[in-house]
């Protein structure tokens, strides 16, 4: 069940934020809007470049100091983990379609037998007279440390993102980003009551 709740959370940290790392390479002079509509021309070549999945509604292409926002329709879901799409220069507001693709493969790591530090919050009382001799008390809490018994496994994961800028209406590549990220996750299959 635990261990079902952190893939979960997982996926939401992707969906909220990810940021992938690669290069773009022009197939000819291309042109992209940029901030407040100002049009920005890229020579044939290759950039380094980093695409953000800033929220379900956007993709911000990273050129330098210039970023380009590539609006995702309502009710189109940009894939994080595996899949492809495909969208139009009018859904995306940009001067070209745009194909995209991700995969995701997942190496599970053996389980590990550890303790861990850990820390829990303890209630106490704490009572005081007034001047009238009336005690009134209250809850207060404490910070407590110690250790837990955890079972857990690492995660390699590798994503590989490829966006393609194709001509309106054809599958003239005009220009394509390729990225790829490779982290280790922290996958806990037990934890124990912190003593």
């Amino acid at each position: 069940m635990k261990s079902s709740i952190l893939v979960l959370l997982l996926s939401l940290v992707f969906v909220s934020c990810e940021t992938i790392d690669g290069s773009l390479e022009t197939f000819s002079d291309i042109n992209l809007k940029g901030k407040r509509g100002k049009v920005t021309t890229l020579n044939e070549g290759v950039y380094s470049a980093k695409i953000k999945l800033k929220s379900k509604r956007k993709m911000k292409l990273v050129i330098g100091d210039d970023s380009f926002i590539f609006a995702i329709p309502r009710g189109t879901k940009f894939p994080t983990e595996n899949g492809e799409i495909k969208l139009s220069s009018a859904d995306v507001k940009q001067a070209y379609d745009v194909f995209g693709s991700i995969k995701t493969d997942v190496e599970h790591g053996s389980v590990r037998r550890d303790r861990e530090s850990c820390s829990w919050d303890e209630p106490y009382t704490v009572c005081e007279r007034n001047s009238d001799g009336e005690v009134t008390c209250r809850t207060e809490y404490r910070t407590r440390y110690g250790w837990k018994e955890v079972r857990y496994h690492i995660d390699i994961i590798d994503k590989r993102l490829s966006v393609e800028l194709l001509a309106p209406g054809s599958d003239s590549i005009e220009g394509k980003f390729y990225g790829q990220e490779r982290y280790a996750h922290k996958v806990y299959n037990y934890e124990g009551r912190c003593y």
